[in-house]
């Protein structure tokens, strides 16, 4: 009793077990049943066949419904291939090879296509390292993404973070950004963003510049006043001048 039990679990097992495929919109998809010595079978989308073999009745293989132009059966291995997907066609997919029902399901699950949203950015550099920055979209709970770093240099706790010694700065870094059914990546040299970009000194060089460039002119108008005298005494003084001789010319004019 206890082995026919143990049996028909097994038999359970095997005929729940799945095989999940994650994919994009417009992406594809291949699954194979795992068998060899196929002489016919047939692929199902829920009751709806997809493809079918049966050198019997027919020596082509036959393509059906929406899986036309878009679907390839190998007949040597049974493996099929569904191209250029939409979401009418993602679910659950079963086989039938050699007129056996196989218990594995086979599910299409469509995902977010994984978009870097800005090249790799420069986050921070003091000189001696420089952290880098990857961010890319969608992130969500059902589909996480992940984050690669090729060469790896030192990711920090948060993956999509990179921080590199100067003395990789030479080097090319790749950001792969990914989620179960899509990537995307991005490159870049670590010296176009980590050389002369140094965010502490610059900033404070870049201050006293302005201070100087400030201060110069001021100080050259209290060395000239200084030497001159007070400069609004003297125009005023030159103004009163030039307005007291107008009254004298006006009168030479009239003798």
């Amino acid at each position: 009793m206890k082995q026919q039990v143990l049996t028909l679990l097994l038999l359970t097992v095997h005929f729940c077990s799945s095989e999940n495929q994650y994919s994009t919109l417009g992406g594809s998809v291949t699954f194979s049943p795992g068998r060899d010595q196929i002489r016919s079978i047939v692929w199902k989308f829920g009751n709806d066949k997809v493809a079918e073999y049966d050198p019997i009745f027919e020596q082509d293989v036959a393509y059906y419904g929406d899986f036309k132009e878009r679907t390839t059966l190998d007949i040597n291995s049974g493996n099929i291939t569904i191209t250029t997907l939409t979401e009418k066609l993602k679910g659950t997919y079963s086989v039938e090879v050699n007129n056996e029902v196989l218990g594995t399901k086979f599910v299409i699950e469509l995902v977010p296509k994984v978009i870097i949203e800005k090249k790799i950015i420069l986050i921070s550099s003091d000189g001696v390292t420089c952290k880098l920055n990857c961010t890319a979209k969608p992130s969500s709970i059902e589909y996480p993404l992940e984050y690669k770093w090729i060469p790896n240099g030192q990711p920090s706790e948060e993956t999509n973070i990179l921080i590199v010694n100067k003395d990789e700065w030479s080097k090319s870094f790749t950001c792969i950004a990914s989620n179960q059914g899509s990537r995307d990546e991005a490159a870049v040299t670590a010296k176009d963003l980590c050389e002369g970009s140094d965010l502490t000194v610059p900033v404070a060089v870049g201050t006293s510049f302005g201070i100087v460039c400030l201060l110069a002119p001021i100080a050259l108008y209290l060395k000239k006043r200084a030497k001159t005298g007070n400069p609004t005494s003297d125009s005023s003084a030159s103004t009163t001048a030039t307005y007291s001789k107008a009254p004298s010319g006006t009168d030479n004019d009239k003798d």
